[in-house]
Order: structure tokens, then sequence, then C-alpha cells
């Protein structure tokens, strides 16, 4: 079983699984796994999607290969090593699996936050903007090590007050509308508790 098994949405499984896959192999790490490259030319649909030297060059979808990563190994040992995590439309896996999708639509939009804990030494979370939306913060409660967090207004996250039950040091939330009250009020409550803005 593996320990990517409780993350309910599929694209939060693919950046974690990106996520360890960078911390192993550097940024550029699809290059450094031959064994994925093999099988991707040997399974993919070769009418409709790009051989693995053009990845990521013209604006086509290749689901074989997102199916294969979200196959990769990735151990308990692996997700213990996430402590900094930022799930942003920037992860190399994008690029490849479909390039310009970002102008395509939300493919890679997370919805759902549930199985972050699999990552237990998280201390740093960056939900960026624009691709998690409409996710509830509740997960977050289960991440012992959390300690600074960022997020955008633009991610309607469905309970804000998960915000001030947390233990953060320090926090960034970026796009906030003046008149937003919601938002004002639940920030208003974490500087009054001692927590630090950036």
């Amino acid at each position: 079983m593996s320990p990517l098994d409780a993350t309910a949405d599929k694209n939060l499984r693919l950046a974690l699984v990106d996520e360890v896959y960078c911390n192993k192999h550097g940024y550029d790490w699809l290059a450094e796994v031959p064994e994925l490259r093999d099988r991707y030319e040997t399974t993919r649909h070769a009418e409709t999607e790009p051989a693995w030297s053009d990845l990521g060059v013209e604006p086509t979808h290749a689901p074989t290969l997102e199916v294969l990563v979200l196959g990769l190994a990735v151990t308990a040992a692996d997700l213990a090593g996430v402590t900094d995590l930022t799930l942003d439309g920037d992860r190399v896996i994008y690029g490849a699996i479909w390039n310009y999708w970002w102008d395509l639509g939300d493919h890679f939009v997370i919805r759902d936050l549930s199985g972050l804990e699999a990552c237990p030494k998280l201390g740093k979370l960056h939900l960026g903007q624009g691709l998690v939306d409409g996710a509830s913060l509740e997960p977050l409660l289960r991440l012992p090590a959390l300690r600074d967090l960022a997020l955008c207004h633009t991610g309607a996250f469905r309970d804000l007050e998960v915000l001030g039950r947390l233990h953060l040091e320090r926090i960034w939330a970026t796009n906030v509308p003046a008149g937003d009250r919601r938002w004002a009020d639940e920030l208003e409550r974490l500087r009054e508790a001692g927590t630090t803005f950036r």
C-alpha cells in the first residue's frame, strides 16, 4: 500500500510525486529516470502523444506520462523528507504532461488537500495562486510541523476559520480585497495570536 493512497485528489498526488522526485534528482528529474522514458515510449499513443524528446515543446497532452508518473514509487520516508512544499503551476511535471495547460483549462487544479498528512515534517506550505481552488483547509490541522503558510484569496477556501486552529508562526495572504470581511476577520485573529505576517 502506498503512503499516497490517502491522497484523495489525483492532482495533489501528482504534485507530491513531483516534489519527491525533484528532491531526489533535481528540478529536471524526468531526465534522471530513464526507465520512465522507456516505459513512456513503449506505451504512449503514438498518433496523439509526443515522443519523449518532444515533451514540453508543443501544446500537446501526454496522458500516458501522467499515469506513469502517478504510478512511480513513493515511500513514507520520501514523504517524511518533504519539509517545504509549493503547490503552484510552475512544477516541471505539468509542462511535460501538457505544455501550455494553463491556457487550456484547469487540468492540474487541486481541489482537496486530504493526504498532506503523509508529509509529517512539512513545515512550510505555499498554496500558490490559482492552482489550489475550493479546497478545505481542515487537512492542514493534521500537519504537526506546519509553521509557515502562504495562501491566496483566489483559492476560495471553504473554511478560513481553520487558520485560527493552526499553530502558525508566519502567514502570507495575497490578493485579499480590502472589503472582504471574512478574510480580514480571520487575519486579524491571527495577528492578535502573534502570527507574523510577511
